[in-house]
């Protein structure tokens, strides 16, 4: 859940994609607001960052468990599309790295073979 804990005024001048709105101050009704468990993964962001992290410290003073704050609205932008553009090149850039390996000990084992039978 991606929480932008800004003013009304301040939400409706822009918002990231899929953030719901509710102010640091009222941070404390996200349960009754959303019906939201205190096991959900939670991220919070605001103009600065310096709201986020106090409705960080209420939530977790709550007892919610998965409670980040990625700062103000540009890093909380800039770090939602790195996460985003990690998680879809992730998988493929995994199998393309684990492919590379394998060729390189591929190589070096024949380069190995062939300087052991050279030598013999």
């Amino acid at each position: 859940m991606l929480v932008d804990v800004r003013t009304p005024a301040e939400y409706s001048t822009g918002y990231l994609d899929g953030a719901i709105n509710i102010e640091y101050e009222s941070i404390d009704q996200l349960i009754k607001h959303r019906n939201v468990s205190k096991d959900d993964h939670i991220t919070l962001y605001c103009r600065s960052g310096r709201r986020s992290a106090i409705a960080m410290n209420t939530l977790k003073t709550l007892g919610f468990k998965h409670v980040r704050d990625i700062g103000g609205f540009e890093e909380a932008r800039d770090t939602l599309l790195r996460e985003k553009e990690g998680a879809g090149a992730g998988e493929s850039s995994g199998a393309v790295q684990g492919q590379v390996d394998k060729e390189r000990l591929e190589k070096s084992t024949k380069t190995l073979l062939e300087g052991l039978k050279a030598a013999e």
